[in-house]
């Protein structure tokens, strides 16, 4: 059964097919690859920022991330996750008192046997209210658009499994610009374009 993530999901929705099947491949087959500007290239900063928070907001736990990801085989990949810790130090999310929560992966069918999965960067509590956000961590912006549709697909998924959530509650962090993205709803033209490309992927799956 296909099974995407909710963010490569969103990333397809306004591709042409040449561009969709390529993130088709990556998915279905994550091994084969370059995993450059992947969530799981980032992995020993993400671990660094929620120690952070784990810790109270501690610098000492950044200090301790940038030493493990020195560690690290490639040379391109230590420069990229010390210059995230970097940018998240530096930024205004060092301030903030998030206090992490766990959290599984949600897996939805969005049509035809098309699976989403669905797990957030930090799941958080701040001040009393959730907060389920996303990082850009890549060396360039973050299309807006891209953005908004990754929250629009996991405010629906969250919705489809029965665990709805508010929309200011979620956001995407763009390290590399500074800015934040949030939604105040999600458009009939998403949920259209959810259903719509669930059906062409399912098509396109055995095929690759």
């Amino acid at each position: 059964m296909p099974s995407l993530s909710v963010r490569a999901f969103a990333e397809m929705l306004n591709l042409p097919a040449y561009e969709q099947q390529r993130i088709l491949i990556e998915q279905k087959y994550p091994r084969q690859e370059p995993q450059a500007f992947k969530i799981p290239y980032y992995q020993p900063a993400l671990r660094g920022l929620r120690a952070y928070y784990n810790s109270g907001n501690s610098h000492s736990e950044l200090t301790n991330a940038r030493s493990r990801v020195r560690t690290l085989k490639l040379d391109s990949r230590i420069q990229h996750n010390l210059r995230v810790i970097n940018a998240f130090a530096r930024s205004r999310q060092a301030q903030r008192p998030l206090q992490l929560e766990p959290q599984s992966i949600i897996t939805v069918n969005a049509a035809v046997n098309v699976d989403l999965r669905l797990k957030f960067d930090l799941f958080a509590q701040e001040r009393n209210s959730p907060k389920r956000i996303f990082y850009n961590f890549r060396n360039v912006p973050i299309d807006p658009g891209i953005a908004r549709l990754t929250l629009e697909v996991s405010h629906w998924v969250l919705d489809q499994n029965h665990t709805p959530i508010a929309f200011n509650a979620l956001e995407y962090v763009d390290l590399e610009s500074g800015n934040t993205i949030r939604v105040n709803r999600i458009g009939a033209r998403t949920i259209r374009m959810i259903a719509a490309n669930a059906k062409i992927i399912s098509t396109l799956w055995p095929t690759l």
